[in-house]
């Protein structure tokens, strides 16, 4: 299971916000502090000063056939820009409706919804995709991946009731971190916890394997691994939901 999944990894406000470069917006708070694209993916998630998270963005893939082209989906290279508000002070809202995304063999493979709410020390994500073609796989195939900091090598993590373990400093082989429901790591500074919704899962893999400077996360719903592919016909529905916490370290 866990070499099939390596192998799958290959691969107008309300009120005023701060702007980044080329229609990028800034969220600061107390808490969180981040970067929106316009197409809504999240980048440099951080808090006391600190990258947490590197990038969080919709990610699709799913067996390519005979003719090998790109069958990979990636949010960022949409075209529909996100709606980012501001209802109320401390408090972002990033949305999506029905955008719609392609890859190599689709210029139009799916349209999706987003939900995130963005609080000082809380987001909220819902998704969901509609394939606007027929599609196969033996696993999952959207999720929301999640490039987390090597910040936290070296540090305990907790899994599920009263799961431990540590993020090896250097790469290891040998090291794990299991499938779960809800995921924390501790760093220098806090907490940073993943709390899956209804139906969804966390599968979490170290991207120093293939060469990257990050901890590969996956949420996405609940699936088991087929050893057949699984047909999914055009107007087939995935969702999946999640927060993400921080929590600082007392001083």
């Amino acid at each position: 299971m866990t070499r099939h999944i390596v192998a799958i990894a290959l691969l107008s406000l309300a009120a005023a916000l701060p702007a980044g470069g080329a229609g990028h917006v800034e969220y600061q708070s107390p808490g969180f502090c981040l970067t929106v694209t316009p197409e809504g993916v999240l980048q440099d998630i951080r808090a006391d000063s600190v990258t947490l998270i590197q990038r969080a963005f919709l990610f699709g893939s799913y067996p390519a056939d005979t003719t090998r082209r790109d069958t990979r989906f990636f949010q960022g290279s949409g075209t529909t820009r996100a709606t980012i508000t501001q209802p109320v002070p401390g408090t972002m809202l990033v949305s999506l409706n029905d955008a719609i995304l392609g890859n190599g063999e689709h210029q139009q493979g799916i349209k999706y919804r987003q939900r995130i709410t963005v609080t000082p020390y809380r987001i909220d994500v819902a998704m969901e995709v509609e394939t606007l073609v027929p599609m196969a796989s033996n696993y999952w195939i959207f999720n929301s991946l999640h490039q987390v900091s090597l910040h936290f090598a070296g540090h305990g993590f907790r899994y599920g009731q009263d799961g431990l373990g540590v993020v090896p400093a250097e790469y290891d082989k040998g090291a794990s971190i299991p499938s779960t429901t809800n995921l924390a790591f501790s760093g220098e500074k806090g907490v940073l916890s993943f709390i899956a919704g209804p139906d969804t899962d966390i599968v979490t893999m170290d991207a120093r394997a293939w060469g990257g400077d990050h901890l590969d996360m996956r949420i996405f719903p609940k699936t088991q691994w087929q050893t057949a592919q699984v047909p999914y016909p055009a107007g087939s529905k995935f969702k999946w939901s999640y927060a993400i916490e921080y929590k600082p370290h007392p001083r």
